[in-house]
């Protein structure tokens, strides 16, 4: 019934089928393939075009695998408000492959804009959800677990490490660290202010955080760059996409049994010529960063 309708509505006579349609067949794709194929759910809810930010959920949540939230009544008390709200809510109800996407749409290839918290919902560009998608569920991530924290305290009395923030895991030889430069604090000094390390601004530094390969001739990843304190872990996402190559094996080591020279850095090749360095000093097994 989708593709008589289609057929009828399509406004380009000469491209109408002429017989049966061998439907997504990748040998053979036809114009009505992706106007017939499911929208996958994170799909739906990011780019609705409700009236209201809250109706999507009452809408699309019946119908997917979610659906018991709804019997809860639940959705009232999520506080929708706007988009970003929406995305928050996200991250706590969706898998960790949904996550991953989420957190892959809100990289923004800019040096222009403003750091604004919660700095990795923000941001977030329909145009790069393809892309996003196709990684997360076919790449090797190089994250292993990402969680949305909700403190529950009340407005009132809300502290800066009460704030909403993501925590995400990565193994230890993946993240790659370097001194804050100008344009950083310029772009986030209000972010910084509200997690209170305006007057730590000689200890902030900044690290690339592996996401997935995205090549795996060439080796380049793709990840997100952070902006923060180390002793406190507190971050924030600069919304700028970085491409490393010459990424350290995967494999983490016995740290019981392997002593690490201090300081050990090596310099690797970089698409835009900083000077990222690995940050192998770090002697924990997994790394956890709070990014708000």
């Amino acid at each position: 019934m989708k593709l008589w309708f289609l057929s009828i509505c399509y406004d380009n006579y000469a491209m109408r089928p002429r017989g049966l349609l061998n439907m997504f067949d990748p040998e053979e794709p036809t114009i009505y393939d992706a106007l017939l194929q499911e929208r996958p759910f994170l799909h739906m809810m990011l780019n609705s075009r409700a009236t209201r930010n809250e109706d999507r959920f009452y809408a699309i949540l019946p119908l997917t695998k979610y659906k018991k939230l709804v019997a809860d009544h639940a959705i009232a008390s999520w506080g929708i408000t706007n988009d970003v709200s929406v995305r928050l809510v996200l991250y706590r109800l969706v898998s960790f492959e949904e996550k991953l996407t989420l957190l892959l749409c809100s990289i923004l290839p800019s040096l222009g804009s403003n750091v604004i918290l919660p700095s990795f919902a923000f941001v977030y560009q329909d145009t790069n959800f393809d892309w996003a998608w196709q990684l997360s569920n076919g790449a090797p991530t190089l994250i292993k677990a990402i969680d949305l924290i909700t403190p529950t305290v009340a407005e009132d009395d809300k502290k800066q490490d009460q704030l909403v923030h993501l925590k995400i895991v990565v193994p230890w030889s993946r993240t790659f660290t370097d001194s804050a430069v100008e344009h950083d604090l310029d772009v986030s000094g209000h972010a910084l202010a509200c997690l209170g390390l305006t007057d730590l601004l000689d200890e902030l530094v900044t690290v690339f955080v592996p996401i997935t390969v995205h090549n795996e001739v060439t080796h380049h990843t793709l990840g997100i760059k952070l902006f923060g304190h180390r002793e406190q872990n507190k971050w924030i996402v600069l919304h700028r996409m970085v491409d490393l190559v010459d990424v350290p094996p995967s494999t983490t080591p016995d740290v019981s049994t392997v002593s690490l020279p201090a300081p050990l850095h090596r310099t690797l090749p970089h698409r835009s010529g900083s000077l990222d360095t690995l940050w192998s000093v770090k002697k924990e097994v997994d790394q956890v960063f709070h990014i708000y």
